[in-house]
């Protein structure tokens, strides 16, 4: 049935270009990054551009649909593709001619002793929790690098924690606690270990591509030595298949 995009304001005849976001509100993961950051040679805070890149879709026709997700691509047996949908009013299964994935990226997970701890988090969990006025700690040990951890380090700062680090992940040994997290023991400099003390711990660990969309869809997808990734043009996303090509990193 359609009832669910209707009632989100979707009539069929717009139907053209729809997009899915997962997030609360139109703008995906650029919307919740912390700061200020430069696109298309303007300065901004992040929630800032994404609003605007939102307000241009709209403009030019595109239908934008917060809090829904694309659960799958199945092909029939007559080789028609079709999207199955799930939004806030329910429930809907697309025909679309194309379609887009904004794949996003995934972290795989880092393996030290402790990592079942409560207080663990990853760097995207704890970008959302602070997105959402939470903080994951006053004095949280930060491990990895990379966009999302030096934004988040400066954010956590700026809000009035004390964050530790960024740590090498690499130097990661253990976390130590009972009920949560209270330390951590790093390898440092010379291999000495050192013992650092926290009330939350964020991993930055390796990313792969959120694949099983992409590939479901008919997307080549290879192992990289690290992650599994989709083989895409870099310049226009285009795949293997003439229906799917994906964009994005983040």
């Amino acid at each position: 049935t359609i009832d669910a995009f209707a009632k989100a304001g979707v009539t069929r005849a717009s139907l053209g270009v729809l997009v899915l976001d997962e997030e609360p509100a139109p703008g995906g993961a650029l919307a919740r990054w912390p700061g200020q950051i430069e696109l298309d040679g303007r300065a901004a805070p992040a929630r800032t551009h994404a609003e605007r890149l939102a307000s241009d879709a709209t403009a030019a026709g595109a239908e934008l649909i917060a809090r829904a997700s694309a659960l799958g691509v199945f092909r029939e047996t007559d080789g028609v593709r079709r999207v199955l949908a799930v939004t806030a009013e329910g429930s809907v299964v697309l025909t679309p001619r194309r379609i887009v994935i904004a794949m996003g990226r995934a972290e795989t997970g880092w393996a030290f002793a402790g990592n079942d701890l409560p207080g663990i988090h990853g760097v995207d969990a704890a970008l959302r929790a602070l997105a959402a006025g939470v903080l994951v700690g006053e004095r949280p040990a930060l491990f990895g690098d990379g966009e999302a951890m030096n934004a988040l380090a400066t954010a956590l700062r700026d809000a009035g924690a004390r964050p530790s680090g960024p740590h090498p992940l690499a130097s990661l040994r253990r976390a130590r606690g009972r009920n949560g997290v209270t330390s951590v023991d790093l390898e440092g400099a010379g291999g000495v270990s050192e013992r650092v003390k926290c009330d939350a711990l964020v991993v930055a660990s390796p990313e792969g591509a959120v694949f099983e969309l992409a590939a479901q869809a008919g997307a080549e997808v290879f192992f990289s030595g690290e992650a599994f990734e989709v083989r895409a043009s870099v310049a226009d996303g285009a795949t293997r298949s003439d229906f799917v090509r994906v964009i994005g990193g983040a």
